[in-house]
């Protein structure tokens, strides 16, 4: 399953906090491709925390592994001309 299927099931769980990072994902999906936790957070005015536990309730094990898996998703959705 798909990260952003992942975040859309588990939308009618997630508390006020989490609700708003999902909504930053999907608006703002490069600031968790591409910057660090601390930068993340301080984003969306929220704690580093609360962006691990949101995380964790997809799934994942930290920020890292969340990270990674988009990034894996960025790099197999490019084509070759993109990638020159």
């Amino acid at each position: 399953m798909d990260i952003n299927q992942r975040i859309k099931d588990k939308l009618c769980e997630m508390t006020k906090s989490e609700m708003k990072i999902a909504a930053h994902y999907f608006e703002n999906i490069n600031d968790f491709a591409f910057d660090t936790l601390d930068v993340v957070a301080e984003k969306i005015n929220i704690s580093t925390t609360s962006v691990i536990r949101f995380c964790r309730k997809l799934g994942y094990s930290g920020y890292k592994p969340f990270q990674d898996e988009i990034r894996a998703t960025f790099k197999s959705e490019l084509t070759l001309p993109d990638k020159l």
